[in-house]
């Protein structure tokens, strides 16, 4: 197996970091009471929140296609198989 068959399983434990790292943070922000309401409730939390889990379904999709990929032998002509994960929480 190539080495670049193998980046995108390496992009799929990232990406359940992130995700497990975002549930971890919609948990807190439910629970967290700061000025006497829950933080979620607070439009830069929930907006921090949101562009979280975007980044995470995007990064999810582009996971899925590299694997695809590298289960058709296609080549990573745009360097797919290297950002299954790429930055997902920051």
């Amino acid at each position: 197996m190539k080495a670049a068959a193998t980046r995108p399983a390496v992009g799929v434990m990232a990406l359940s970091m992130a995700r497990a790292a975002c549930e971890h943070a919609l948990d807190y922000a439910r629970e967290r009471e700061q000025f006497g309401r829950k933080i979620g409730g607070f439009q830069a939390i929930v907006f921090k929140l949101a562009d979280m889990k975007t980044r995470i379904d995007a990064s999810r999709m582009l996971a899925w296609q590299t694997g695809w990929m590298a289960r058709q032998d296609k080549p990573f002509a745009q360097a797919e198989g290297s950002t299954p994960a790429g930055r997902p929480c920051v």
